[in-house]
């Protein structure tokens, strides 16, 4: 089921006519831009955000805006799915390719989007709006670019460390550079104390793999010996594949791994777009270099990392933390069962790293984040 969910949103957001929805979606982008030459902005009282999907820093500011009963903020959505979701939930949304939701821009004070580029800021509508961008990861990966700040008028940084880095290493104007600490952050620790959602699973430890979509499936061992494996010892195992690794899967391989295996879930964006819940509700975390492990360090649970080769350095890019040593085992393949054990029997061994290089990158959160964010954008609106 959630192979077929997950293959189902994804042809929702990424186009195809296999179903009435996203016929409606089609339609829905005919009479937008249609309508789009009728477009004029007339008030800057009303705050909109969007994401791929409805996570991360959006989520966990959208979210805060809605426990402080704030009707000025919209989500635009990007699918059909989503929207019934935040409706249903109370949240105040439109779907970001309808005529609903050029009357909402028309009112547009502030943009607040997770990525660069079509159609997180919308280059067909004139710019009417104070744009700020949240970006969606922090680490050694190299994204960080002199882009983010020509394209967006603000950029929300987790720390006064990475600030420093986009000021001097890519000449970023200070005054663009927005250190409010990462919404997400908050809301993942929050998560941790609360519990969370229950997944399902059988009683037992829970290890997220995480890889970044360049290295599926190359560097990692074969799915299925690694979750037999976990199912002989009771552990539990999560496959959270980067959205990007789409069309590079064997997803009838991984659907028949679900049905044979109770402890085995396969939940990418498209199924559960909440990482934050994942991470909150895992034991371990087993990547390469991919920036989720930053965030995760906030909860000094073990991290273990697969080699791979280090990611190249594009043109103008920087990565926002430079690592000394990493905060875990980085490991072969084949030592990827033995090192897993091991950091459930010792989840402390590392911990001074962790500790070091998440203050690095995100600095000591103070669970006021989104307040601070909060706060900013209303001063833009007012």
């Amino acid at each position: 089921m959630r192979i077929a969910e997950s293959i189902r949103v994804q042809r929702q957001i990424y186009g195809s006519l296999l179903d009435m929805r996203i016929l409606r979606h089609y339609l829905n982008w005919l009479v937008y831009r249609l309508s789009v030459r009728r477009f004029r902005h007339r008030a800057s009282k009303l705050v909109v955000l969007t994401n791929l999907f409805f996570s991360g820093n959006a989520r966990a500011l959208m979210e805060f805006a809605v426990a402080k009963r704030d009707d000025r903020f919209f989500w635009a959505s990007r699918d059909f799915r989503t929207l019934d979701a935040l409706r249903s939930s109370g949240m105040r949304a439109v779907m970001i390719n309808s005529r609903e939701a050029l009357k909402v821009f028309e009112e547009t004070g502030v943009w607040v989007a997770s990525h660069l580029g079509f159609p997180n800021f919308p280059p067909w509508l004139p710019k009417f709006y104070t744009s700020i961008l949240l970006w969606h990861g922090a680490g050694p990966k190299p994204g960080s670019s002199r882009e983010m700040y020509e394209q967006a008028d603000y950029v929300v940084l987790p720390s006064e460390e990475v600030k420093k880095r986009h000021v001097e290493l890519l000449g970023a104007p200070e005054e663009k550079c927005l250190v409010t600490g990462y919404p997400r952050i908050d809301r993942l620790l929050r998560l941790a104390r609360e519990g969370g959602g229950d997944l399902g699973f059988p009683p037992g430890p829970t290890v997220l793999l995480a890889p970044t979509f360049d290295f599926w499936p190359r560097y990692w061992p074969p799915i299925g010996e690694l979750v037999r494996w976990a199912a002989e010892r009771r552990i539990n195992v999560i496959l959270r594949t980067h959205p990007y690794t789409r069309f590079r899967m064997d997803l009838n391989h991984v659907g028949k791994l679900e049905r044979k295996f109770e402890n085995f879930r396969f939940m990418d964006m498209f199924v559960e777009p909440d990482t934050e819940l994942l991470l909150a509700k895992s034991d371990v975390l087993v990547t390469d270099w991919s920036s989720i492990f930053t965030d995760y360090l906030a909860l000094d649970r073990p991290v273990v990392f697969l080699r791979t080769p280090t990611p190249e350095r594009e043109r103008r890019t920087i990565s926002d933390v430079d690592l000394s040593e990493w905060p875990g085992p980085v490991v072969g393949a084949e030592e990827l069962p033995r090192t897993i054990h091991h950091a459930l029997d010792d989840p402390r061994e590392y911990s001074v790293v962790r500790r070091k290089v998440f203050e690095m990158v995100h600095g000591r959160p103070d669970g006021r984040a989104s307040e601070r964010l909060y706060k900013f954008i209303l001063s833009l609106i007012r």
